[in-house]
């Protein structure tokens, strides 16, 4: 009970705690819409949606927003969409320094953006009548009336939100944050909405000058954007406070105007904006005037033209490539009362116009522009009208070479305006600092002459001059030093300089105070005549030789330099001789050296130093340490793949390869390892060469613990299939004389059985694969083990065996065909309509493990008025075994109902594809029989099949057409046709032949009580066992009527299968081969007859038997009398004898020499034809005579041991 109270109190506590604590632990943010909105959901996201909110203020989650500076500035907004009060909502701003990453400690407040429909013109309607004038004409009046295109709803102002609640949506639910912006800031904004912070968030950017153009705030007639695009003042206006800052009062009758005189200035390409004040003043009213003009070819042609018209609306003139004109008119009226904004966006596509941040009037194309002979720029006068001055106050203009369209609202600031803080220009000249030649003294006529010139503003360029103007050069502007400029005089002579150095910035602000004296003198010429540059050698001793010589004076000491330090000197008294030096060093060491030689003169304190050269020696071969193969390996394939593993350490490395089998193979040096294919030698050299010719080399040699020889196993197989699975290795079994392997499959360790002794091992497992629910990958592999007094278990390569799963269905889903039955009448043979006749098929089919262990499938299936009908596998049996029975009962309407069986079948992919035909006999002429077999014992035999095979006599064949099955009393049923049909019976149990019953004619006293029967037993079988010839899966007997010359043939398949078995006999004698008759049947068995013909006379012939086209068996008889016709009653006097009286038997003791001439007499008989050759007149399987000579054989092998 305290527990519950406990969890009770819990609970409450969880839904008093406050929304605000909540939200830190179970509410959850995401993102969508390109990151820019975020979606808050409680409980870890698995609760319902709190609420959204969608940055409005960036057009990307990760845009640096450009913002005016000032105080209270709305630097970014969100959006809060369907929120009710939501008490605390908003959390802390995280301000940060996007320059420096540091904290930035700032005030702010949240603003609810308060909201004012702007209406928005696009045209505009123009009425047009004939009116008179003051003379009494009639002239065209025109009345213009904007079209009114839309209302947008734009933000005016901010309400100041008393506290941190996200307040309710009625519409308008957008709030900002208010904060002041200083100059230089670059700040990123991270909000916490509900106690969570937005991390995906956006900064602001105090800067509204990217590619800023031109910029003029009238506290000056100067361009303040640094660029240097200043006007001048041809009649300058009164400037004073305006709207922003400065203003200018211009006006029209005291012509003030203002130029710019570079024709190249003010021509930017597109695209590009303009952004102005105006205000015009009463005398300026119904007038046309020109603000700003910039001519683009002098001939009317407008870079950009700004002028009021007539009606007091504003105009933007620009003109295109062709010489048309690109004109928008607003549609505000400008009135004397206040200022208003007006800009103008080229694009590159159109050019537009722009009233206070909203756009008017129509916006034309503008693809391209004009620039013939272009004109200067004129304020407050059109270029080419003497006259057209302006009248009005102009403030905070500027041009961009870029659009403007995004920076509309922060120029217009609700109606306050921004100023782009730029300014005042400079009046310092810019640092200079040199840095070459300095004051010194210098050996060479090319002199480098170098400055750094830094200006605040902007650098315009330097000059310089040698000797008070002896000599006047321009230093050049370094792109990748911007403030580098440099010269480079190749034409300096020997003496003493000054050169000053004059560099201006954008303002024209000269710097002009720095000088520098320097002198030249040359010093001596150093020639280095060998070793050449970056020479090779192998040695340690080398040759050094170099000169010296010094135009108009001479060498004092030539100095040999190798390695920084002064090797050899040579030294000269006279200071008018020139100097050579020549020596050879030894005892250098490996590696990269450098040279070269000093010189020196008498006259000036100058040294002269050759080009360094260097040389590399290098007289050690590579160091090679081959990691692998080496040693001892665990396990190995034959034939299969090793890995070189090598390290080659040679700075100087140029080839590898290794020897193996006397061969060489080819290396790269940096790959270290290379895979080759292995032999019988278990040993390689490897060797690598470096460029200077030293040859390293590394033997390495391993011996295998295990060596795989071959390996076998299947890689599919299906469930329930016994699989055999072997390895054969070699070891060494001196070392491990006790050795073992297993198994292991899937996991499951599997003894193996061991062959062999020695060095040489073969494992073999025979292994029932296990049941799956689908096709899988089972892995297997062999852990051998090998005993040298410890158990040292090794692993096999790991394989793979994919099983599949062993299904059987009515072919609906599966594809192997295995049997295909087929209903026909038993009379006539014709197929039975399965719709018209009702026929039925019941099916029950199990398949087993191949030693019928364990049952697979036990599969079921009821076939109504389908026929044929059929059973499919799953797969298709590749290399699987199985042991299937199947039991069918099948009939039909006016038909019997009858069995056929398959017992103990080794299925296999061969029988695939099985038709078997299910003979049912009408119930009109069937008489149902009960068949009752019993053994030599008579004893009743359960679990019996009963072939019943039927003659069809005018195709001179049995077929069959039942095979029941007997229950525990021996006792099953069979449908037959009484009397005048001829059946043989075929008993069978489990693939073995038990007895046959040929030639039966059913025989009922009691057919009308249904009271038939027929008993069968061993003693009544129309051949012994000892006839029959037992195969695989099949059974047959040869036999021979002298009388009736009829060969027969009774054959079995026990497991029930059907196949196509054929009987020829062909004869062989003085005419050669002869065919003499044949027969064929397809069936699961049968009896086959082959009539010789009494044309055929004396001679042999042979007897062959065919299953599915290939041969099993047969046999030769002989077409001769027989002993009995030649001789009669006389036969077996003559046969006692002639045995009697042979030689060997009368005069010879010993039983050898008996049982030989015993042979001999027997051979005499068949030769003189007194003893037939067998029960069945054949020599082949199942003559008689033939087993007689084998008892003989024994008899004598057995004596002769004896004696």
């Amino acid at each position: 009970m305290k527990k519950l109270i406990l969890l009770f109190m819990f609970l409450l506590l969880i839904g008093n705690v406050s929304a605000g604590i909540l939200t830190e632990w179970n509410d959850k943010l995401d993102y969508k819409d390109n990151n820019l909105t975020v979606v808050i959901t409680n409980w870890w996201g698995l609760g319902e949606k709190i609420g959204e909110a969608t940055l409005t203020s960036h057009k990307t989650f990760d845009e640096i927003r450009k913002v005016p500076q000032g105080r209270n500035i709305s630097v970014m907004h969100y959006d809060f969409p369907d929120w009710t009060n939501y008490k605390d909502g908003l959390g802390e701003v995280y301000l940060t320094d996007l320059d420096t990453g540091e904290e930035i400690i700032r005030p702010y407040y949240f603003g609810k953006a308060v909201y004012k429909d702007i209406s928005r013109y696009g045209g505009e309607e123009v009425n047009c009548s004939q009116v008179k004038n003051v003379n009494g004409t009639f002239i065209e009046k025109c009345e213009y009336k904007s079209v009114l295109t839309d209302i947008k709803k734009t933000i005016v102002g901010w309400d100041i939100l008393e506290t941190t609640d996200i307040p309710g949506d009625t519409g308008d639910n957008t709030i900002g944050l208010i904060l002041d912006v200083r100059p230089g800031d670059r700040i990123d904004g991270v909000w916490t909405i509900l106690g969570k912070k937005v991390k995906l968030h956006a900064g602001w950017d105090a800067d509204l000058n990217t590619d800023l153009f031109a910029y003029f705030n009238w506290s000056w007639s100067n361009d303040t954007s640094g660029n240097g695009n200043h006007i001048y003042m041809d009649d300058a206006p009164v400037f004073g406070s305006g709207k922003v800052g400065n203003d200018g009062d211009w006006e029209r009758d005291t012509t003030d105007w203002a130029s710019n005189t570079t024709t190249t200035s003010y021509l930017p390409t597109l695209p590009f904006s303009g952004n102005l004040w105006w205000k015009p003043e009463a005398d300026g009213l119904g007038a046309y005037q020109t603000i700003l003009s910039k001519s683009a070819d002098g001939t009317g042609g407008w870079r950009f033209e700004v002028f009021q018209n007539a009606d007091n609306t504003m105009g933007v003139r620009v003109t295109r490539a062709d010489g048309t004109h690109a004109q928008v008119n607003s549609i505000s009226i400008f009135g004397s009362g206040d200022y208003s904004m007006l800009s103008w966006i080229a694009d590159g596509t159109d050019l537009r116009v722009y009233v206070n941040a909203t756009e008017e009037g129509t916006p034309v194309s503008l693809t391209d522009l004009r620039n013939n002979s272009p004109a200067s720029l004129r304020v407050c006068r059109k270029y080419g009208s003497p006259t057209s001055y302006c009248d009005g106050h102009f403030d905070e203009w500027s041009l961009h070479t870029r659009s403007i369209l995004a920076d509309l609202e922060d120029l217009w600031n609700g109606g306050a305006g921004t100023t782009h803080s730029l300014g005042p220009f400079d009046s310092g000249a810019g640092n200079v600092t040199m840095n070459s030649p300095l004051n010194q003294t210098y050996s060479a006529t090319t002199t480098l002459f170098n400055i750094t010139f830094n200006d605040d503003i902007g650098e315009e360029g330097c000059n310089g001059t040698i000797n008070n103007g002896a000599s006047n050069f321009t230093l050049v502007n370094v792109t990748t030093s911007p403030n580098d400029y440099t010269l480079e005089n190749i034409t300096m002579s020997e003496g003493s300089f000054e050169v000053k150095y004059f560099c201006m910035d954008v303002n024209g602000n000269e710097n002009n105070s720095e000088s520098q004296s320097f002198r030249i003198a040359l010093a001596p010429s150093v020639i280095l005549n060998s070793p050449v540059n970056n020479t090779n050698i192998s040695v340690t001793d080398l040759n050094f030789n170099c000169s010296a010589v010094r135009t108009g004076g001479g060498v004092t000491q030539l100095d040999l330099i190798i390695d920084d330090i002064v090797n050899y000197s040579v030294v000269n008294a006279s200071a008018d001789v020139n100097l050579s030096l020549e020596i050879n060093i030894s005892g250098l060491g490996d590696g990269v050296h450098d040279w070269t030689c000093n010189a020196s003169d008498g006259i000036v304190s100058v040294n002269s130093t050759g080009s360094l050269r260097t040389f590399l020696i290098d007289s050690t071969a590579s160091v090679i340490n081959v990691s692998s193969p080496r040693g001892y390996i665990n396990y190995h394939v034959s034939g299969s793949n090793l890995t070189i593993n090598w390290s080659v350490s040679d700075p100087h490395l140029d080839s590898c390869w290794f020897n193996y089998n006397s061969t060489n193979t080819s290396l790269t040096c940096a790959d270290n390892n290379y895979t080759f294919t292995t032999n019988s030698q278990q040993n390689l050299t490897f060797y690598s060469n470096d460029t200077y010719g030293n040859e390293g080399s590394n033997f390495t040699e391993w011996v295998y613990i295990i060596k795989e020889i071959t390996e076998t196993f299947s890689n599919s197989t299906v469930e329930g299939n016994t699989e055999t699975f072997t390895i054969n290795i070699t070891i060494n079994s001196t070392t491990f004389p006790n050795s073992r392997a297993s198994l292991v499959y899937n996991g499951t360790s599997n003894t193996g059985t061991k062959i062999g002794s020695g060095d040489s091992l073969l494992f073999t497992r025979n292994l029932l694969i296990p049941n799956v629910d689908a096709q899988v990958n089972l892995t297997f592999y062999w852990e051998i083990v090998l005993n040298n007094g410890t158990d040292n278990p090794f692993n096999s390569t790991f394989h793979n065996q994919s099983v599949s799963e062993l299904s059987v269905d009515n072919c609906t889903t599966n594809t192997n065909v295995l049997y295909n039955f087929t209903i026909v009448d038993e009379r006539s043979q014709i197929f039975l309509n399965p719709t018209n006749q009702n026929t039925s098929g019941k099916l029950n089919l199990q398949v087993f493990t191949l030693d019928r262990s364990i049952e697979v499938i036990n599969f079921t299936k009821f076939y109504n008025k389908t026929n044929p009908f059929q059973v499919c596998l799953s797969s298709n049996l590749s290399g699987a075994n199985f042991s299937v029975d199947a039991e069918i009962e099948y009939s039909a309407d006016d038909y019997t109902q009858e069995f056929y069986h398959i017992q103990n079948d080794t299925l296999n992919e061969q029988d695939l594809h099985t038709n078997i035909t299910l003979f049912d006999l009408d119930s009109t002429n069937a008489q149902e029989f009960k068949v009752i077999y019993k053994d030599q014992s008579f004893l009743p035999v359960a679990g019996v099949l009963i072939q019943v095979q039927r003659k069809y006599v005018d195709e001179g064949v049995f077929k069959t057409v039942e095979i029941p099955k007997t229950d525990f009393a021996g006792a099953t049923v069979a449908n037959l046709e009484l009397n005048d049909v001829k059946y043989t019976f075929i008993i069978i149990k489990n693939g073995e032949l038990l007895a046959t019953f040929a030639d039966k004619f059913p025989v009922c006293d009691n057919a009308g009580i249904d009271d038939c029967e027929i008993n069968l037993n061993s003693f009544g079988s129309s051949a012994g066992l000892q006839d029959f010839t037992q195969l695989e899966d099949f059974s047959f007997s040869l036999d021979y009527n002298r009388t009736s010359r009829i060969i027969t043939s009774i054959f079995s398949i026990p497991s029930g299968t059907q196949s196509e078995v054929s009987l020829n006999a062909t004869l062989f004698d003085g005419l050669g081969n002869r065919s003499v008759c044949d027969d064929i049947l397809t069936s699961s068995s049968g009896t086959l007859t082959c009539a010789v013909p009494s044309t055929f006379g004396n001679g042999s012939v042979v007897v062959t038997i065919e299953k599915d086209g290939v041969k099993v068996g047969g046999g030769t008889t002989s077409l001769a009398q027989s002993s009995v016709d030649v001789y009669g009653s006389n036969l077996a006097f003559l046969s006692i004898f002639i045995l009697l009286t042979l030689i060997g038997i009368g005069i010879s003791s010993s039983p050898m020499i008996t049982g030989v001439f015993i042979a001999i007499g027997i051979i005499l008989n068949i030769t003189l034809n007194l003893m037939d050759t067998g029960v069945n007149s054949f020599i082949g399987a199942g003559a008689t005579i033939l087993w007689l000579f084998i008892a003989i054989v024994i008899v004598l092998i057995k004596g002769a041991k004896r004696i």
